[in-house]
C-alpha cells in the first residue's frame, strides 16, 4: 500500500467521518472505497466513449427494430405485444398491427 497525503475540504472530512462511523470502518477505507468507485466510473465512461466511436448512427435503429414492442391495448389496462406486423392482445387476440393502431 502507498500512503497519499491530500488536502480535503472540512465539509468532506465531516461527511467521510460520519460515513466511517455509520459503516463501522476506518476513514482510510471510506476514502479508498470512494476513490476506487470514482476511478471505476471514469474507466467505464472512457470505455463507453471508445465503443461509441466505433458504432454507426443507423446501427441503433437496426437493433431496436428487432426488439418486441409493448403498448397499451385500446380500451383495456392490459399491455399488448407487437412483433413485426402482428399484435397479440388479451382483448382482440392476434390481429394485424395496422388494424390495432400500432405503427413502427
Amino acid at each position: 500500500m502507498t500512503t497519499i497525503s491530500a488536502s480535503i475540504p472540512d465539509f468532506l472530512v465531516r461527511i467521510i467521518t460520519d460515513a466511517a462511523e455509520k459503516e463501522r470502518t476506518s476513514v482510510d477505507q471510506i476514502v479508498a472505497l470512494a476513490l476506487s468507485s470514482q476511478i471505476s466510473a471514469w474507466q467505464v465512461r472512457d470505455s463507453i466513449e471508445v465503443r461509441a466511436a466505433r458504432g454507426r448512427k443507423g446501427g441503433l435503429g437496426e437493433i431496436l427494430a428487432m426488439v418486441p414492442m409493448w403498448h397499451r391495448c385500446r380500451g383495456t389496462r392490459s399491455k399488448s405485444y407487437a412483433v413485426g406486423k402482428w399484435v397479440s392482445c388479451a382483448r382482440t387476440g392476434l390481429v394485424p398491427a395496422e388494424r390495432h393502431g400500432v405503427g413502427r
